[in-house]
């Protein structure tokens, strides 16, 4: 093949040697795929087991608080809160009576969108 003279030579040039390699890669890919779609080396997908029943590890179980104790519980706590805002849960959860066998779980999240929170008059 002879040399290419001009710009416009070069130029057709270099987009025939880029659609010969798009071409090459285009083929290349799909070989590819073909091979892996077609592979008997493959192994059978793994059979699901019977789940195991265990038992779960973890805290026991503990009594839940009825309404009341929630109540009187929420009220000491927003007391605490308004007392001390920048204090935390470890140091709060003493000094309403949360104790290791019941220790308070409820969020501050959940806290402050509960009426409780709402009937402090620092926040109404």
């Amino acid at each position: 093949m002879s040399q290419p003279t001009t710009i416009a030579n070069l130029e057709e040039r270099i987009e025939q040697l880029v659609r010969e390699h798009m071409a090459a890669s285009r083929a290349a890919a799909i070989a590819a795929v073909t091979r892996a779609f077609t592979d008997n080396s493959v192994p059978a997908p793994i059979q699901a087991s019977q789940p195991r029943q265990t038992k779960r590890k973890g805290k026991p179980a503990t009594q839940r608080r009825t309404a009341a104790e929630i109540d009187e519980l929420a009220d000491k706590f927003c007391s605490e809160v308004l007392k001390e805002p920048g204090a935390t849960m470890l140091i709060l959860a003493p000094r309403v009576g949360a104790t290791a066998d019941q220790p308070l779980e409820m969020s501050i999240t959940h806290f402050y969108a509960s009426a409780h929170f709402c009937k402090s008059p620092r926040y109404a």
